[in-house]
């Protein structure tokens, strides 16, 4: 069975088992809205904290790396920015709805990127990996944080009221607290680690069922221009924009197949659950995040073919 294959099947099993609950009743309402809660202020901030505090940066170039990072995500953000106003005139995005496509194009699951750069590349892919999530995941969520509060809000939004919103945002909270530990050289508790540790283990699967408990089948099954391109932005366009990125700044193969793969892999759990609390369309975030999961199966096989 394929790499990619392998990597997406559990996700989509656990995406699948939320919206069989949620279809049988299993788990009222409330109970999802409740879950959704949890995974924002607590266990998706442990899990960034964890990831962000113990990552080495001393694993390769940094510099040229980072480089690269942030200029296929500014191009990507640049790009979404420009086409704003034409996605809102001709296919209707709202506000809400937009900062949903955002999210879907700009964020990656970590997770899997774990797991297969484990599979292809071993420790040295792991240790990358966890570089690059100190390196992107701060500044992503400022992004689409910032995003989000522009677009989702529905209100005039002043620049001290997007600072407000990032600096109590529980996500940068756990991130900023990460890196000042890692830069000062802090090392935590062994009891802490593990228990933060613990506690970031449970937030990809609950948000998984919470995805699948929120998905409409039907949009699948029929997947409107809303879905098409969203999916086509975070899974053909964005590793595009990266491996011609990677190029330009000579990263050797293992940097390079990196960089293209966290950025061919679906979006995150993580945007559903932004989604669901700030304001977000939570529906089409939940619809996005299922159907690049299932296509991801497949494009996933292609990139890694191309990255060889």
């Amino acid at each position: 069975m394929p790499i990619a294959v392998t990597a997406m099947l559990p996700i989509i099993l656990l995406i699948a088992t939320g919206w069989t609950l949620n279809r049988k009743k299993v788990i009222s309402a409330e109970g999802w809205n409740a879950m959704d809660k949890l995974g924002y202020y607590l266990l998706f901030p442990a899990t960034l904290f964890n990831n962000v505090s113990t990552a080495d940066f001393n694993a390769l170039d940094v510099g040229t790396y980072a480089a690269t990072l942030y200029s296929t995500l500014g191009t990507l953000c640049v790009l979404l920015i420009l086409l704003q106003p034409l996605l809102k005139k001709s296919l209707s995005v709202t506000g809400p709805a937009f900062s949903s496509i955002f999210q879907g194009s700009v964020r990656w699951n970590a997770f899997i990127v774990m797991g297969i750069a484990g599979t292809v590349w071993g420790k040295s892919g792991l240790a990358i990996t966890a570089i690059t999530m100190a390196l992107l995941i701060p500044v992503i969520n400022v992004i689409t944080i910032t995003m989000m509060t522009v677009y989702a809000s529905g209100k005039a939004i002043s620049v001290k009221a997007i600072l407000l919103g990032i600096c109590k945002n529980p996500f940068i909270i756990a991130i900023s607290a990460g890196l000042v530990l890692n830069l000062g050289g802090v090392e935590v508790p062994q009891t802490i680690s593990t228990y933060v540790n613990f506690l970031g283990r449970a937030a990809v699967p609950l948000a998984l069922l919470c995805i699948g408990a929120s998905m409409d089948l039907d949009a699948l099954r029929k997947p409107g221009p809303r879905l098409i391109f969203g999916s086509v932005m975070r899974l053909a366009i964005a590793p595009a924009v990266a491996l011609l990125f990677a190029h330009l700044y000579g990263l050797d193969d293992l940097a390079k197949g990196l960089v293209v793969l966290v950025f061919a892999v679906p979006t995150a759990a993580s945007a559903f659950v932004l989604a669901k609390q700030m304001g977000g369309d939570s529906k089409l975030m939940a619809e996005l995040l299922a159907l690049q999961a299932v296509l991801a199966a497949f494009t996933l096989t292609l990139w890694l073919l191309v990255i060889g």
